[in-house]
């Protein structure tokens, strides 16, 4: 028997009954496509964690197609297509202005996980046919739709056509702005996200800004460098040019508060992560903190899957772990091995450990977000050996 797992896409309409027979289950699969017919074969396979089954007529012809990222559909492209198509769009689908409505004939049904751009006046035929797990964005035909976050500055600006109207994910208006080149370049802007400026430019951009009420604005005071999102170690320490820093969302300090002040004079930030020992010197140039965080520098992080031995903790410092994937611990360890040689553990994982040191391992989990399982979480990993496994695939067809 066979099992099919982490798999974005499963199409089983070309699949033989005796194809699907042979199939065990069906665990973390982005979307089945099958046929009306295949339904009762279906029934009998297990399925887990299966985001959507996409179920297709057997005498009807429609094509099947699947965009990870972005894709763009115009008039061009729909007139190529041969058969109408059920479009699945992990990501971004953007649908262009289409003045012949027979075309939309042949967009079957849509579903996106993200982001759907359509006209105004597309809007209507095509919302009927679709399921958006995120946004739908409505546009005007001729609207600029730009991918990144739009830096506003003299550079970007010259590279638009005068006149423009731009969608963008969000703006950063940091610098000051040519009022003269603003106004000869845009003439009207749609963000999605987020905007990013100092007062003066906030009140230069406000009148163009069509849905201005609606976003999220973050105000820079003048003289600051901004960032979303910033680690501050030895290398960029090295580069920084501004002694003024903004981040909106989480500042991590990787090295000492001495060289921090060096280079630093002012730092406005939400979360502040730090070492224990550089908190008080750091916290006079800081402002705004709301959260503070303190972390262990020798926390050992693990991302994938590290099994914990005898000889492995004999061979360590006193461990503090980071998990976020599998930690496993083997049965040579000892509930006192364990205790003296691991401090403390953040889990947002899974752990496995036998069952006579799992009290233990509770008591050294001071952060438990994902799940701790003794020798029986095991016994699942045993049924599944006399399967053959099929697994992580963006897509496939059977």
């Amino acid at each position: 028997m066979k099992i099919y797992r982490n798999i974005g896409v499963l199409d089983i309409r070309k699949a033989k009954p005796e194809t699907l027979e042979s199939i065990y289950k069906f665990e973390n699969i982005g979307a089945i496509v099958s046929l009306t017919s295949q339904q009762e074969l279906l029934s009998h396979i297990h399925q887990e964690n299966v985001a959507v089954t996409i179920t297709l007529p057997a005498e009807e012809k429609v094509d099947f197609i699947s965009a990870n990222g972005s894709l763009k559909v115009d008039e061009k492209y729909l007139s190529g297509l041969v058969n109408p198509a059920y479009f699945m769009v992990n990501g971004k689908m953007i649908i262009e202005a289409i003045e012949n409505t027979e075309l939309l004939k042949k967009i079957k049904n849509i579903l996106v996980n993200g982001l759907l751009f359509i006209t105004d006046d597309n809007r209507p035929l095509i919302e009927t046919n679709s399921l958006v797990n995120g946004k739908t964005v409505t546009f005007t035909a001729g609207d600029v739709i730009l991918e990144y976050p739009f830096e506003m500055n003299e550079v970007n600006l010259i590279g638009l056509t005068p006149g423009s109207s731009i969608v963008v994910p969000s703006i950063i208006a940091t610098e000051a702005i040519d009022e003269a080149l603003l106004s000869e370049t845009l003439t009207r802007i749609q963000i999605l996200n987020t905007l990013v400026a100092t007062r003066d430019n906030l009140k230069l951009l406000m009148p163009l800004i069509i849905n201005y009420n609606t976003i999220d604005k973050v105000i820079v005071p003048d003289g600051f460098v901004y960032y979303k999102d910033l680690t501050l170690d030895d290398m960029k320490l090295r580069t920084m040019k501004h002694r003024k820093i903004f981040v909106k969302n989480k500042l991590t300090i990787e090295s000492s508060a001495e060289d921090v002040l060096k280079c630093c004079d002012n730092i406005i930030s939400h979360e502040l992560v730090i070492r224990k020992e550089d908190l008080d010197d750091i916290m006079p140039i800081m402002d705004k903190v709301e959260t503070i965080k303190i972390y262990d520098s020798e926390m050992l992080e693990n991302t994938t899957v590290l099994k914990l031995n005898k000889a492995y903790l004999e061979g360590s410092n006193k461990l503090a772990i980071s998990n976020y994937r599998l930690l496993v611990i083997e049965d040579d360890v000892t509930p006192e091995l364990f205790d003296e040689m691991v401090k403390y553990i953040e889990n947002y994982g899974k752990i496995r450990c036998n069952d006579s040191i799992y009290a233990k391992v509770g008591e050294r989990t001071r952060k438990n977000f994902g799940v701790i399982s003794t020798d029986k979480g095991k016994s699942k990993d045993k049924e599944e050996e006399r399967h053959t496994i099929i697994a992580n695939m963006g897509s496939l067809e059977l």
